[in-house]
């Protein structure tokens, strides 16, 4: 037996059952128990509904990136965009973008999200609007519970004062989006003089 100082107790006896190449000794509450390692790429998940309260699920995949380090329009134009083909996503998974945006000089004037399907509807939510210099936003974008054709975008920001946070569109593309191709594409407008650098990482986020 090994005693810590804040009272922990293990007992090194446990340690035997420690048979495999990354297994895990945890507790379920009552006694110590062995949490086999699970599959290559696989992330430990806090569960309390599993018996030893974790399990693994998978880590989330990054599908792409959208760069601009130059960009100076000052009318609304299209920033860049990605691609994503129809088998990309699995049934009820989200996707997470995490957006960075800064500026030499001038401020950015405006930056929105959009969303087109494959017949080029266009669903478009405001980021922001009025100055900002910098900031950084986390979109989720996920298919509602009761129709999966039908997304819905939640935002939160950071170091940016222009923008109402939660959710930010409620729309229905024009097919199921986990099963055609659909765009992501950010557009914006910079104010005189200015050159915008923005950074947007999209992730698929598996259904655990």
């Amino acid at each position: 037996m090994v005693e810590f100082g804040g009272g922990g107790i293990v007992n090194i006896g446990n340690l035997a059952f420690l048979s495999s190449k990354g297994d895990i000794l945890t507790h379920d509450g009552t006694d110590h128990k062995v949490f086999n390692v699970g599959s290559e790429g696989n992330v430990l998940i806090v569960d309390s509904g599993e018996t030893d309260g974790l399990k693994w699920g998978a880590a989330p995949i990054l599908l792409g990136s959208i760069t601009s380090s130059s960009f100076t329009e000052n009318t609304e134009a299209e920033i860049g965009t990605l691609s994503i083909s129809a088998g990309d996503l699995a049934a009820d998974d989200n996707i997470f973008i995490v957006l960075n945006f800064d500026r030499e000089t001038a401020n950015w004037d405006l930056m929105k999200l959009q969303i087109k399907d494959t017949s080029t509807t266009v669903t478009t939510a405001d980021l922001f609007t009025g100055a900002q210099a910098l900031g950084q936003c986390i979109i989720m974008l996920c298919p509602r519970l009761n129709d999966s054709s039908s997304i819905m975008g939640h935002l939160s920001a950071f170091g940016i004062s222009n923008i109402s946070e939660g959710q930010i569109f409620n729309a229905t593309p024009e097919a199921d989006w986990i099963t055609t191709a659909f765009t992501i594409a950010f557009r914006g407008s910079m104010a005189s003089g200015g050159t915008g650098h923005l950074k947007a990482d999209i992730y698929r986020m598996p259904t655990q």
